[in-house]
């Protein structure tokens, strides 16, 4: 039996919702919004079958298009579509236990609620391990994103991510041609239901502007406005993340970054062990 959705937000994050996302504060409207989505999904899905059904899941894909049905259905289908048609990479999104090693080495962070405006953080570390896959590091942002959505604050504040490059060497820049670079910035723009705040890519390498060169024609203008390329300048990481939550490393006065607390989150406990 589907448990419905009962609405915990606190009054200001309600209201932050309404006002910014469209959402009823009525739970009955709300609900009728979840079951209008399902509904238009199973009618047009073209064979697709929901990865989950409940209220919580899909009120996501809502949220990240403002309640608006035809985007939310849009993003929802493509959602379920890559789940279909990127097998490879969604063998190791549905497994994590495999993206152990790169979770050990601090390739990918999440940090809840780190960001000035209420957003959580995600820091990413391409290239940190020797060898690396790209479709790893990929797989390892999903489902972290994905671990963050859990909390259904993070949907409504939404996500500043920081790329260090410092780690990208000609090997792992190779592996991002035009084809994976549309197939990668297709899933993180059009499937993941995420509000993206601010991408800020920081200690790039020389080869940085090839491969920026390779990705630029797939950003959408929405992704390019978000967009910022700082270098070594991580003063301005301060304009969208209180110091209290960064890393000394990148100019904050947080503690550097523990791999063992994030992996506990996206593997467990038993599992990391």
């Amino acid at each position: 039996m589907n448990i419905r959705y009962k609405c915990r937000l606190s009054t200001d994050v309600l209201a932050k919702a309404a006002e910014e996302l469209n959402e009823p504060e009525d739970n009955v409207k709300r609900l009728a919004a979840i079951d209008l989505l399902r509904r238009t999904f199973e009618s047009s899905s073209e064979g697709l079958q929901l990865y989950r059904s409940d209220d919580a899941f899909l009120l996501r894909f809502l949220r990240a298009r403002k309640f608006d049905q035809e985007r939310s259905l849009a993003l929802l289908k493509n959602y379920h579509k890559q789940r279909v048609d990127w097998k490879d990479l969604f063998c190791k999104v549905n497994q994590p236990i495999l993206l152990k090693d790169i979770l050990e080495a601090g390739c990918v962070h999440g940090i809840p609620k780190a960001g000035r405006n209420g957003s959580s953080l995600i820091i990413g570390l391409p290239g940190k391990v020797k060898n690396m896959l790209l479709i790893d590091f990929v797989a390892l942002l999903f489902v972290s994103i994905e671990k963050l959505l859990e909390d259904e604050e993070m949907q409504i504040h939404g996500l500043t991510v920081i790329h260090d490059m410092a780690y990208v060497d000609f090997r792992f820049a190779t592996q991002m041609g035009p084809r994976v670079a549309k197939r990668f910035l297709g899933l993180m723009q059009e499937c993941l239901p995420v509000r993206i705040k601010s991408i800020n890519m920081i200690n790039e390498p020389r080869i940085f502007d090839v491969v920026f060169s390779v990705v630029q024609p797939f950003l959408k203008e929405k992704t390019k406005q978000r967009l910022r390329v700082l270098g070594k300048d991580f003063p301005k990481l301060l304009d969208v993340i209180d110091p209290i939550n960064l890393p000394l490393t990148y100019g904050g006065s947080a503690p550097e970054l523990d791999p063992s607390a994030w992996k506990s989150r996206i593997i467990g406990e038993e599992e990391s062990v």
